[in-house]
């Protein structure tokens, strides 16, 4: 706008001038001379402010290398990637992250370690970096610090399920060796073989052979401070990190340098120290897990303090430490709670140990299957039926009924008990099912269809195994043409007319999954007026992963439209069965 000033004053003044010389007179002369004053001004006031500024832009940090998105940490997608090649990557809820758990557990207290139990021993064997990573360029380094380099670990237990002793030998590298190979090994080689550096040097997809490998294995460290108000803290890692630039990380984290008696330990509280300006208190600290970083192969020991300060006191004193402002672009304090804290792993961009780690603690904390469901609430879903299926096509392989009795029985006892169990439940429905549309839910073997056939109008029978459901048919011969067959969960079933009755045995303690039960009897209800059922109540028994005995209320709880018509308990070698008829409350 100011440019356009002079112009607009320049024009007036000539047309003022023009004016003048075709009339002259006393105003236009005035107005002329007033024009031509103001255009002096202007130009020597544009002279006096110098040259015109250059226009300013937002300084250029530099380069850093690309980020992970959350999509490319997870191996869940179609596209591969050299990282992920390996076996034995940290999996959870079906997906992957380029990590590979050396020593962990998702068991609360499962291989974690105070300062006592690590020793640490120093080699003085020599590291040369491979001559084809010396064509690389040389990184810009204020100093080319020393640090260490894993040669070998071991885990002692003793007393215990888990490692409780763990010794490590180091040697020394530089810095710059690991920034020129580590950073690089997807790069091409120069020899023109067409090969990556990775593959070269890294190919085992086993990863076994690590500690003697040509790469630098070069030892970082990170913490993540568990606060006394159940808050975690996290840091963004600025854009001039080496490693992992722009993402999220443990509270704090580097590399351990070498010195007369590094331990890694002390390396994480120095790391602390330096980056946030945070004590940690090594009683309230432990080594939770060791791994290795496919992606840029280093070696990661991850640590939490369950620290008696506050977030806000952890934050608040943060910004005065030595290396903040140069690597942290920000701290947070999550809630230690489940779904903020998979939220968070899922949605931004994390370092792959540090994402590890986190999930890791979270399982310590809330269970496994707990933070499955959190990633991915179908995949446990997903997951137990395919279990099941594979287990009951395995089941139906068995002979006899063994393919339906539980294998803890006797197994002299087991064709008998069946028989009898058989008559002891066919006598208990008795001739309610006669002239019925019946639904066999988990009809399995046939056990129950081979009596049902002869007496129901019509019968339907559903199992989630196509073995079982094969041999169900066998057995009944050419009478299996007067059987619809449902190869499917039962909770999926949607009938398009309703039944009379239906039949249920031994199959609501295989639905260990509360929901999946529940969908179950929701399916159940909707079926029939009337619903025998034939379960095990042995509560506090479960012999397996597999099963989960219910109480006689916790079956009627689940059935909350029907009363009880009739029961009766049946000792089966032992196990306590519970034989109920249920039907529907009449309508008010």
């Amino acid at each position: 706008m100011r440019r356009t000033v002079p112009v607009i004053n320049g024009i007036a003044l000539i047309i003022a001038i023009i004016a003048l010389y075709i009339e002259p007179s006393l105003e236009l002369t005035i107005t002329a001379l007033g024009l031509l004053a103001t255009l002096i001004g202007l130009v020597f006031a544009k002279r006096a402010q110098g040259p015109p500024e250059e226009p300013k832009l937002a300084a250029r940090e530099p380069a850093a290398p690309p980020t992970l998105r959350p999509s490319t940490y997870w191996g869940d997608g179609d596209a591969p990637r050299p990282e992920l090649r390996y076996s034995n990557l940290f999996q959870i809820a079906g997906r992957r992250l380029p990590f590979v758990v050396l020593v962990g557990g998702w068991a609360a207290g499962a291989n974690e370690f105070g300062r006592g139990d690590i020793s640490v021993s120093l080699t003085d064997e020599p590291y040369t970096i491979p001559e084809a990573f010396r064509c690389n360029p040389t990184p810009h380094l204020r100093a080319d610090e020393a640090k260490c380099r894993l040669r070998r670990y071991e885990c002692s237990i003793t007393g215990s399920d888990y490692a409780n002793e763990m010794h490590f030998v180091l040697s020394k590298i530089r810095y710059s060796d690991y920034l020129t190979s580590g950073e690089l090994l997807d790069n091409m080689l120069p020899d023109g073989s067409g090969e990556t550096y990775r593959d070269r040097f890294a190919a085992d997809p086993d990863l076994q052979s690590f500690t003697s490998s040509a790469l630098t294995n070069i030892c970082g460290v990170g913490v993540f401070v568990l606060t006394r108000d159940e808050r975690i803290i996290v840091a963004k890692h600025t854009a001039h990190v080496d490693v992992y630039s722009g993402v999220y990380s443990f509270s704090a984290s580097g590399t351990m340098d070498w010195g007369p008696a590094p331990h890694p330990f002390d390396e994480i509280a120095r790391e602390c120290r330096e980056e946030i300006g945070h004590e940690l208190k090594i009683d309230d600290t432990s080594l939770f897990e060791i791994g290795l970083d496919t992606k840029k192969l280093y070696v990661q020991f991850s640590f939490v303090e369950r620290s008696g300060a506050s977030a806000e006191q952890i934050i608040s004193h943060a910004s005065g430490a030595r290396d903040y402002h140069a690597e942290i672009a920000r701290l947070e304090a999550l809630p230690f709670h489940l779904e903020a804290l998979v939220n968070h792993v899922l949605t931004k961009d994390w370092e792959p140990a540090a994402a590890a780690g986190l999930l890791t603690l979270c399982a310590k904390r809330f269970g496994l299957e707990q933070v499955e469901r959190a990633i991915d609430p179908d995949f446990v879903r997903r997951r137990t039926r395919d279990e099941m299926v594979a287990e009951w096509s395995n089941r139906a392989a068995r002979p006899g009924d063994l393919a339906v009795m539980s294998t803890r029985y006797p197994a002299h006892r087991r064709e008998e008990a069946s028989q009898r169990y058989m008559e002891a439940a066919q006598q208990f429905i008795g001739t309610d099912i006669n002239g019925c549309s019946v639904l066999e839910i988990g009809a399995g073997i046939g056990r129950f269809s081979e009596w049902l056939v002869d007496r129901a109008e019509r019968l339907t029978c559903i199992d989630l195994s196509p073995e079982m459901l094969e041999r169900n048919r066998q057995r009944l011969g050419g009478r299996a043409r007067r059987v619809t067959y449902l190869e499917m969960f039962a909770e999926d079933y949607d009938p398009s007319d309703h039944h009379d009755v239906v039949i249920s045995s031994l199959v609501l303690i295989h639905n260990v999954d509360e929901q999946a039960f529940r969908r179950l009897a929701g399916m159940m209800s909707c079926c029939a007026a009337t619903i025998f059922l034939f379960e095990h109540v042995n509560t506090g028994s479960q012999v397996s992963s597999h099963t989960r005995p219910r109480s006689r209320q916790e079956l009627l709880d689940a059935f909350p439209d029907y009363r009880v018509d009739r029961s009766s308990s049946y000792s089966l070698l032992g196990d306590r069965i519970e034989f109920l008829k249920l039907t529907r409350h009449e309508a008010a």
